[in-house]
């Protein structure tokens, strides 16, 4: 995928703590035939208020703009497609939470409810065009919850007006140890136009998810992720993890389990993975990173990655491979090698 340019800038705030943030990314998109362009544009205005008992509500409205240039590329309804195609998708969202805190004299505690609920117009399956995209589709997580967009990659537009709520408690010392519990759900007020069962979206309620996790400020790093089926409270999803080290030289080991369907009724085999990464620096600035999932299910690695990376006060460059063993319908993994180069302008990346 070449070329890739991405940049972002925020204001000053305007009154208040208002402040305007605007994004673009230039991607293309080529092979086996057919390519596509895209010019992807957004701006947000965000107005963070805290108000009367610690009461926090952020209001936000967005505008999103897609221009898009196909040639020979099947699109969503399987038409082969050369020309310009574009979207334009406007949203907003107010968000409201109040963290309530208990301090200790060895242990402080806070507990957080927060909701949020986002509005957008209903394009249904206009929100995405080619086959080929980038674009994963949505998988019901903690870290999906009370974000911009529940789409994975840039290509799927989330659409409609949805909410989301939980509740977060957490407790931590002075020596830099927390422990951190969450539960929510989300809710669907526009009908889906296609659900997959393993998402854990439905129309209207969702599945529930949450969050376990430990750490400490200096090398330990324990969570796990889960799932429960919104009609019976069945496991439907778990990731667990440990992670040993610094944020440069580390060693992380874990564990995910997914139950499958076909459709709403029919069950397929378990996902049932192993995980395993590795970082570590040679020099201040040269490191080394490996990644690897082995399929349980299937005896056979899913994925693995690996590269080296350098990293300068002015600029960063990384060289990585990633080899991807799935296969699903017409997708046969294959390897592919990366080479990324940028500059830090302003301490910022681009």
């Amino acid at each position: 995928i070449l070329p890739n340019i991405h940049g972002t800038y925020q204001t000053d705030t305007f009154f208040h703590e208002t402040f305007a943030t605007f994004n673009a990314d230039i991607l293309g998109i080529s092979g086996s035939g057919t390519s596509n362009q895209r010019v992807i544009g957004d701006v947000r205005v965000t107005s963070p208020w805290t108000l009367w008992g610690g009461n926090r509500v952020t209001a936000s409205l967005s505008a999103r703009y897609d221009v898009y240039n196909f040639d020979n590329t099947e699109l969503v309804n399987s038409e082969i497609y050369s020309g310009l195609k574009s979207r334009f998708l406007p949203s907003g969202y107010l968000e409201w939470s109040l963290p309530m805190l208990k301090g200790g004299s060895k242990w402080s505690q806070v507990i957080e409810p927060r909701a949020r609920l986002t509005i957008m117009p209903d394009i249904g399956n206009d929100a995405g065009y080619a086959m080929n995209n980038d674009s994963a589709g949505a998988l019901l997580s903690d870290a999906t919850l009370f974000s911009n967009n529940r789409f994975s990659g840039l290509d799927l537009w989330e659409n409609g007006t949805f909410a989301d709520y939980g509740v977060r408690w957490a407790a931590f010392d002075n020596s830099g140890q927390n422990f951190e519990v969450f539960i929510g759900q989300s809710y669907d007020f526009t009908d889906r136009p296609d659900v997959d069962p393993n998402s854990g979206f439905h129309n209207g309620q969702s599945d529930y998810v949450g969050r376990l996790s430990y750490k400490n400020s200096e090398w330990l790093n324990l969570s796990t992720r889960f799932r429960f089926a919104e009609n019976d409270f069945s496991l439907r999803h778990s990731e667990t993890a440990a992670y040993v080290g610094t944020s440069r030289n580390f060693v992380s080991v874990g564990h995910i389990w997914a139950a499958q369907f076909l459709d709403a009724q029919t069950m397929d085999k378990d996902i049932h993975e192993i995980t395993a990464g590795l970082s570590f620096h040679l020099t201040e600035r040269f490191g080394v990173r490996f990644n690897a999932i082995y399929n349980v299910t299937d005896d056979k690695f899913q994925r693995h990655t690996g590269g080296v990376f350098y990293n300068h006060p002015c600029y960063f460059l990384s060289l990585e491979y990633r080899r991807d063993n799935a296969v699903k319908e017409d997708y046969v993994g294959n390897t592919t090698f990366q080479f990324r180069f940028g500059l830090n302008i302003d301490g910022a990346k681009l």
